[in-house]
């Protein structure tokens, strides 16, 4: 079977690093190609891999700021010039990685093929971003668009089902690995003091994330006479005001024990260095982090909120504190410090927990393809690539196009080029100002 991907970006986040574990299994049943919107050190990673990509320029369809201009127009006339190259590629079923893009949902319609969408996010809850027809109406168009839906977490599932049937619905955790060379590499450690209890938060740095409390926990464990540090890492935004207020608390208080450092594309060697990760996000859809840390068994420190309590349960395989009490944080982290044994039985049990549901290449060796197989697949319409790609690129193509496709009318009314101007006339009404 010939799967296309659809990436939001080129770029190597959590998505994409969890796409890369799911193109590396689904390959060894399946033939795979990826589509991306620039390049980047994804396209790299691809390339390490073998694994064959195209790249088309097109944007998201959600924001951080809703009055922010996106070029939806541009992006749909990329789409539909590709329309020919991408059906060459002889497409069985497209599959879209994330809700922040609709191009593979769209395309698929276009040849008349299924469409899986993988949705990896709560999209406003977790990165604060505004979809162009609003939550509702994206869960809606994912739910119209798609013949299944993957949803990263159970947490994701229900916010996107206060808006959706249930018939589509799967939850399919990530398949997350550790190349066991990543994480041996070595590296010159942040930390200053070999004897403290050395601290790790890593991710972006913004509101959502909470660093500010994991900042807040340290100082009131230092001032408490505890031996500790703390590491962060993650994407810098320099000119964001929350990056100043973080560089400004790390400043104002123990900044010799608190240590910043740049996004790592691999964090391993700094995971296995510490005593503690923490996971402080306001709502995660599914936290990496926490899977990785288990694999190199560190024990993990989580707020209560969305996908982190899926993954830890109190003091079985990780802490929970409640999300913004810096107290609450401070004090689980006390207690890996004075509780070694259970810290150990702790760091057991959550090794045991990830390997047995995030990390078995079962999920997507027998679950995905078992889905796929159920799908059932579509006969696209040969002329129809072109046919779409001329249609909008050159109106003089309409007469001449409809004039060859005569002798293909009953065939084509009965697969969906009927539907197409409805749904450009509804989508142009949605996003092309």
């Amino acid at each position: 079977m010939n799967i296309v991907f659809f990436s939001h970006t080129g770029n190597m986040g959590g998505a994409e690093r969890s796409l890369l574990d799911l193109l590396s299994s689904v390959r060894k049943n399946h033939h795979v190609h990826v589509i991306i919107p620039h390049k980047g050190p994804f396209e790299e990673s691809l390339d390490k891999i073998n694994i064959p990509h195209t790249i088309i320029n097109y944007s998201w369809w959600t924001s951080t700021d809703n009055t922010q201009s996106n070029n939806y127009s541009e992006s749909f006339g990329n789409i539909l010039k590709s329309m020919t190259e991408i059906q060459s590629l002889t497409p069985d079923i497209i599959i879209t990685n994330t809700a922040v893009i609709p191009w593979g949902a769209i395309v698929a319609k276009l040849l008349n093929i299924p469409h899986i969408w993988n949705v990896r996010e709560f999209v406003q809850k977790d990165h604060q971003l505004i979809p162009e027809i609003s939550f509702k109406g994206l869960a809606q168009f994912i739910y119209e668009f798609s013949d299944e839906i993957f949803f990263v977490s159970d947490s994701v599932k229900k916010e996107f089902e206060k808006y959706i049937p249930k018939d589509k619905s799967h939850v399919i955790y990530s398949n997350i690995k550790i190349d066991p060379k990543l994480a041996n590499l070595p590296i010159i450690s942040p930390f200053k003091n070999k004897d403290s209890f050395k601290v790790t938060i890593a991710a972006s740095i913004a509101p959502n994330k909470d660093q500010e409390t994991a900042i807040k926990a340290i100082n009131y464990l230092i001032n408490e006479n505890y031996n500790v540090e703390l590491l962060i890492i993650g994407t810098q935004n320099k000119g964001s005001q929350y990056f100043k207020e973080i560089l400004q608390l790390i400043h104002q208080n123990n900044s010799h024990k608190i240590h910043l450092r740049k996004y790592r594309q691999n964090p391993y060697p700094y995971f296995k260095l510490s005593d503690a990760i923490l996971v402080c996000s306001k709502s995660e859809a599914l936290s990496r982090t926490i899977i990785e840390a288990g694999l190199l068994k560190t024990p993990v420190v989580v707020s209560n909120r969305g996908g982190n309590i899926e993954i830890i349960t109190h003091q079985q395989n990780g802490l929970v504190y409640e999300y913004g009490n810096y107290q609450d944080l401070a004090k689980q982290i006390i207690y890996y410090i004075e509780n070694k044994e259970t810290k150990n039985r702790i760091i057991q049990s959550n090794y045991l927990s990830v390997t047995t549901k995030f990390s078995k290449s079962k999920i997507y060796e027998s679950t995905i393809p078992k889905i796929i197989s159920q799908i059932k697949l579509k006969d696209p319409i040969p002329y129809l690539a072109s046919f779409y790609q001329k249609i909008f690129v050159d109106t003089s193509a309409i007469i001449k196009e409809n004039n060859h496709l005569k002798q293909e009318n009953q065939t084509i009314k009965k697969s969906f080029l009927f539907q197409l101007w409805p749904i450009y006339k509804y989508f142009k009404k949605l996003f092309i100002k």
